[in-house]
């Protein structure tokens, strides 16, 4: 269709969901809307220092100036940010990434007990936004909680030695009235391992995973019933390595599912097909929904300094909103812009991407 023929036909026919603009929608009469969201929350500082500690003694000073960094990055304040954009937009089902968990052991032990035993909660993303959530009147359902990289680190604070824990957790919620079954956590079987530092130093895996639910969503045009998922790939550059056969791998599990599929997520491979190859991977079996309704359109939703807030600094569109099936993007909207905490931070390095999808009622099906 046309770019006029379909901005003609999302400003006349959106109020009635009538399907429009995608190449393999054969059904044109009335479809059920359905708003997600893919977020990014930032863990609030860049880990990248840590990893490349060039012996173990070094760790305790990069993991001091790590924790610094988080410290700075003001986690209560961003999730106050987080919130309105989910009271402004309600979206029904949300994927978020990097929603962390900070525990810490105080003194450590980690010379005599290295392993995972911190327990002292420091930040809970998760709890934090779902408190600023009720505190804005919004009930939101963890549908998923996808535990992955999991690193203890001893860390020199003024207080002396202590034991930093950091969770990296993929998290989908989802409004009460929307109908969830058979949660599926998988965690991609290429990721990055190794000891910090080198031989002795502590051991890490930085694993990445999917979530995907079943769901059912009903308003008065009728009940859809559909695939959400949530991921977050590897990052490109030197770990290119373990992204593109993250990719492969989404795309290996997603094909035997049935049914339509709305994938939300960080998938650290531009749009543009400047960067790795994991895009034209997914788009061997998803569509771009931004791309279809939107052609033409940068849509850039990383990486931002969250201290200078400048966004025109986001120079590539990473985080994605993928459909299979007959469904059909209806309208977008990137969140995240100048509004800043009182200590002046953005909410995160990225944008986030709020999409309205038309998906035909089942019992049109």
């Amino acid at each position: 269709m046309a770019k006029l023929g379909f901005a003609l036909c999302v400003a006349f026919v959106l109020p009635l969901l009538q399907a429009c603009g995608s190449d393999d929608a054969a059904y044109e009469g009335p479809r059920v809307p359905v708003r997600v969201m893919t977020r990014n929350l930032y863990l609030g500082a860049d880990i990248s220092g840590v990893l490349q500690a060039t012996s173990p003694d070094a760790v305790p000073g990069l993991a001091a100036a790590f924790w610094a960094e988080v410290l700075r990055s003001d986690v209560p304040g961003r999730a106050k940010l987080l919130a309105d954009e989910i009271a402004a937009t309600k979206p029904d089902l949300i994927g978020l990434q990097e929603v962390e968990l900070f525990r810490r052991q105080s003194p450590s032990d980690f010379a005599t007990a290295p392993g995972l035993n911190a327990t002292e909660v420091v930040f809970d993303f998760l709890a934090l936004l779902q408190a600023e959530l009720v505190a804005r009147g919004e009930q939101y359902v963890v549908a998923a909680n996808h535990s992955l990289s999991d690193v203890e680190l001893p860390a020199t604070l003024p207080e002396g030695l202590v034991d930093l824990r950091m969770t990296d957790r993929d998290v989908i919620l989802v409004r009460p009235e929307v109908v969830f079954t058979a949660p599926v956590n998988a965690t991609y079987t290429n990721f990055l391992s190794g000891n910090i530092g080198g031989e002795g130093g502590p051991r890490i895996e930085i694993k990445r995973g999917h979530s995907r639910i079943d769901v059912q969503v009903s308003n008065p045009t009728g009940i859809a019933s559909f695939v959400f998922g949530n991921t977050h790939l590897e990052v490109g550059g030197l770990l290119r390595a373990y992204q593109e056969p993250q990719a492969d791998e989404l795309v290996r599990v997603i094909r035997p599912v049935s049914g339509p599929i709305i994938f939300a997520g960080d998938f650290n491979s531009p749009a543009d097909g400047t960067g790795t190859r994991s895009y034209g991977f997914l788009r061997t079996v998803f569509k771009d929904a931004y791309a279809d309704l939107k052609p033409g359109d940068a849509g850039h939703t990383c990486c931002l300094d969250i201290y200078a807030g400048d966004l025109a600094a986001a120079g590539s569109r990473i985080d994605l909103v993928l459909t299979r099936g007959d469904v059909v993007p209806l309208d977008a909207t990137i969140v995240g812009g100048p509004a800043k905490t009182l200590t002046g931070i953005s909410a995160s390095i990225h944008l986030g991407v709020v999409m309205t999808l038309g998906l035909v009622p089942d019992a049109a099906r």
